[in-house]
Formats: C-alpha cells, sequence, structure tokens
C-alpha cells in the first residue's frame, strides 16, 4: 500500500504585515482602475486580523487541501490565538 500526502507550504501576511504600507484596491476608480489606501500594523485593526487568517485557510481549502496546519511568528502568534479563540 502507497501513502501519498500532498504537502504545501503557502505563507502569507496579513493586511498589517509592516508597520505602514500603501495598497491598491481594483474597484475601476479613474484613471487607472484602483485607489489607493495606507494599511500595514500602524492602521491595523487587531481583531479583523481574523478575517485575514479564515481568507489564507478559504484559500488553500479551494486549491484542494483539507488538512491545514498554521502557524505564526511574532504578532501573528496572538492573532492566531485571536482565531482560535473566535472560530470553530
Amino acid at each position: 500500500m502507497q501513502l501519498t500526502l500532498r504537502v504545501g507550504d503557502c505563507p502569507f501576511n496579513s493586511r498589517g504585515h509592516d508597520l505602514l504600507a500603501g495598497l491598491h484596491k481594483v474597484d475601476g476608480t479613474p484613471p487607472y482602475g484602483y485607489s489607493y489606501y495606507q494599511a500595514g500594523a500602524g492602521r491595523e485593526i487587531f481583531t479583523e486580523s481574523v478575517l485575514d487568517i479564515e481568507a489564507g485557510i478559504d484559500f488553500l481549502m479551494a486549491q484542494g487541501f483539507s488538512e491545514i496546519i498554521g502557524w505564526r511568528a511574532q504578532h501573528g502568534s496572538k492573532q492566531s490565538l485571536l482565531f482560535c479563540r473566535n472560530t470553530k
């Protein structure tokens, strides 16, 4: 019997990954089709970091992964604890 494992590594940042970061939101705003806004840890709403973790998990599940192990470092460890506390 052969056991096949599908293992991948998908690092991602939450929207608070830098102190300040400039982001482009594609929304059709003239003249370039996007609007610009500032994000990053300096502007992050901590409780919204759960949404970023959920988005990462949803992305991996859409790619066919059913078993997901998450690990975070530094500030992300606090975000992970909040995620575990607030989700099933």
